[in-house]
Formats: C-alpha cells, sequence, structure tokens
C-alpha cells in the first residue's frame, strides 16, 4: 500500500461512515441501530490505523538519525502488514451485529447447527436477514468492493458453558485469592 493509496482509503472510509450515519436514521430496530454503531466504530478504527500509517511515513521522511529512522521503518513494515492483512486480506473478526448473550435474545432464534464452543461459553453464528439490517447491507457490499474491507453481518449469540469447571471460567482476578494449585 502506498501513500496515496492509504489517503485515499481514509478518504472513502470517512465517505462511508457518513453515508452509515445518514442510513442509522432510519432504522427502525435496536439490532440495526447497534449494527450502524458498529460498524462506524470498526471504520474508525481502520481509520486510525491508516492514520498511524501516514504518521510513520511522514517521521520516517524527515527523520535524520539513522538507527532512529531503522527503528520508523520498522514500525511502519508492522502497522502496513497490520493494515494490509489483518483488515483487508483477512476475515478479521470485526461483524456488523455484535455478540449478544443468548438469554438476552428476544424473538431471535438460536440455530443449534452452527454451534461453535470458544473458551467457557458456547456461541451460535446466525446471519442477519436484509430486512433486520435497515439497508445496511447494501452499504457493506459497497465498502467491500470499494475498498476491500469485509465485515460479516452476524450476530453471535452466546451462554455459558455450565458444564465447564469454574476453576477452568475466565473470571476477573483476584490479587488476594489463594492460587488453585
Amino acid at each position: 500500500m502506498t501513500w496515496d493509496q492509504a489517503l485515499m482509503l481514509m478518504v472513502k472510509l470517512a465517505g462511508f461512515k457518513l453515508i452509515v450515519r445518514a442510513n442509522r436514521l432510519g432504522c427502525d430496530t435496536d439490532l440495526a441501530r447497534d449494527a450502524h454503531d458498529m460498524l462506524t466504530g470498526h471504520l474508525d478504527e481502520f481509520r486510525e490505523d491508516l492514520d498511524r500509517v501516514l504518521a510513520l511515513w511522514n517521521e520516517l521522511l524527515a527523520e535524520r538519525d539513522a538507527d532512529v529512522a531503522e527503528d520508523v521503518a520498522y514500525q511502519l513494515r508492522d502497522m502496513r502488514i497490520r493494515v494490509e492483512h489483518f483488515w483487508l486480506h483477512n476475515h478479521h473478526p470485526y461483524i456488523a451485529g455484535g455478540w449478544r448473550h443468548a438469554d438476552d435474545a428476544g424473538g431471535y432464534r438460536i440455530a443449534d447447527e452452527c454451534d461453535y464452543e470458544l473458551f467457557a461459553s458456547r456461541h451460535w453464528v446466525r446471519p442477519l436477514a436484509d430486512d433486520e439490517l435497515c439497508g445496511l447491507r447494501t452499504i457493506l457490499d459497497q465498502l467491500a468492493g470499494e475498498t476491500g474491507l469485509i465485515i460479516p453481518a452476524v450476530v453471535i449469540y452466546y451462554r455459558p458453558d455450565p458444564d465447564q469447571p469454574e476453576a477452568r471460567r475466565s473470571d476477573p482476578c483476584d490479587p488476594e485469592a489463594p492460587i488453585p494449585w
């Protein structure tokens, strides 16, 4: 990714953010509003990473000390890898529908055929229908086509696994608690 490509991508992301915010005004469900808000957050995070790439490029161009320039070049390489591989070429963990507790699922059907176990919980992945997204599916498709950023329109329901032993559950660490072994 060149400096010009990063700058143009930032401009496109800003445009998509405006489109998502405008489309959010027509949403009639909390799920659709949450999906719009999550997408806006993902676009902001991607733009911040691109901003960091541009800042490192400018720092590298302005640096006169060879040792410092080498460190900045290394940081720039890492940031470019993050942007190109995490955001653009791989399916990263960002989704449009978010994570929801299965007991708070309301009228949504949780499909058991999509059952996955992750750490100390069970979760189900369900694709969101077009009518649930209030026009966001079209924006997601345009976003993928113009920028290469693919954000799946799914919602993930989770429920703690009652079969998981208490000692293995990931509860907040209490520094005063005795060590279990």
